[in-house]
């Protein structure tokens, strides 16, 4: 059933807030005669929302550890939507090459622990959007503190105290994660430290003096997630026995072949 719109009573008639499906037609009246035009039916759609949810391959990340934040679902994006990401309310942009706009992939985590990373989402679908652009929750993002990052000396033969003769002694640098170099010196009393004798695991010195002691420095081969990247150790002063003169007292009678054993005693000068 058709009511007169109160007030129209021009040739032009407006429609605003138009909230459901409406048909008009316009009546005409020049004295007697009265002329109704055709009818214009006005379809109203329903705005359809835009929405953006967001995820990462990671659920915490190191200072400058690589992260993945991808749109893991989206509703009413149109066929070119544009998205763009933020960390901390500022706009970022991956800085690996050939991503999609609808990831941010990051090599190395700048930010401070427990910031916020949000993707926001500009629809192209229609004329009839709600909530357009859309911002996403956000994902807070905790910074790990990192891993320590030590090294342990271990002799060879293990021995205590530390009592060794010239040459048996060996050092091998254990180290909590694996590691890329080691660089070992020693410390005499007499010259001081010297300069780096081994690059090596293990270090087997061949000219050790009593009293001498080593240092290893050894580099962790990857650094993510690591507190710190080199460690040291330095063992205990070394006591060395130098070879031990001594003094024929009796060498017993003299033998003849397969007669006997001849006894040698010695005494330390």
């Amino acid at each position: 059933m058709f009511i007169q719109i109160p007030g129209a009573t021009s040739s032009t008639y407006t429609v605003t807030n138009l909230t459901q499906t409406t048909t008009y037609y316009r009546k005409a009246v020049f004295q007697c005669v009265s002329v109704n035009s055709n009818t214009i039916t006005l379809t109203v759609s329903p705005n359809l929302p835009v929405s953006v949810s967001i995820a990462s391959d990671k659920s915490s990340v190191c200072q400058n550890e690589g992260i993945r934040f991808f749109v893991s679902n989206k509703n009413n994006q149109g066929p070119s939507p544009t998205y763009e990401w933020y960390v901390n309310g500022n706009r970022v942009y991956s800085d690996v090459p050939f991503r999609p706009d609808d990831e941010l992939v990051l090599s190395g985590w700048p930010y401070a622990n427990n910031s916020s990373v949000t993707c926001k989402l500009l629809s192209n679908a229609s004329s009839c959007l709600s909530n357009n652009p859309a911002t996403s929750a956000p994902i807070i993002v905790p910074v790990n503190p990192g891993t320590n990052f030590t090294v342990n000396v271990a002799i060879t033969p293990q021995r205590y105290p530390f009592d060794y003769c010239v040459g048996e002694l060996s050092f091998t640098a254990n180290t909590s994660h694996p590691a890329s170099t080691y660089y070992w010196t020693r410390t005499n009393s007499e010259t001081g430290t010297s300069g780096i004798l081994s690059t090596s695991q293990t270090y087997a010195p061949v000219d050790f003096q009593p009293g001498d002691f080593v240092t290893v420095v050894a580099y962790v081969s990857n650094t993510v997630c690591m507190a710190n990247t080199t460690a040291s150790m330095s063992t205990q002063p070394i006591n060395i026995f130098t070879d031990i003169p001594g003094q024929i007292l009796s060498a017993g009678e003299n033998r003849c072949v397969g007669s006997g054993t001849t006894q040698f005693i010695f005494r330390n000068n």
